[in-house]
């Protein structure tokens, strides 16, 4: 028998008209500035914060570039 935990962290809600709207105002891929709202919310999920101070909102850009990397997503904030 498999038994799986499951840990709720919250909800993530994104408006299909502003994703678009933002993506083709700062001329990216829809699917690429899709993902990189999903992976800015789950970091937010799990405690990151990029409003705290500048240590922080580094930290967490950090973190989001080299997921997105992977992803073979170019970095956001260029």
């Amino acid at each position: 028998m498999v038994l799986l935990s499951m840990l709720f962290l919250g909800d993530i809600v994104i408006s299909y008209e502003y994703c678009r709207d933002d993506a083709i105002r700062q001329n990216k891929k829809f699917e690429n500035h899709l993902t990189h709202l999903i992976l800015h919310s789950i970091l937010h999920l799990l405690g990151y914060d990029h409003e705290v101070d500048e240590k922080e909102a580094k930290i967490m850009e950090e973190k989001e570039i080299k997921i997105l990397k992977k992803l073979h997503i170019e970095n956001p904030y260029l």
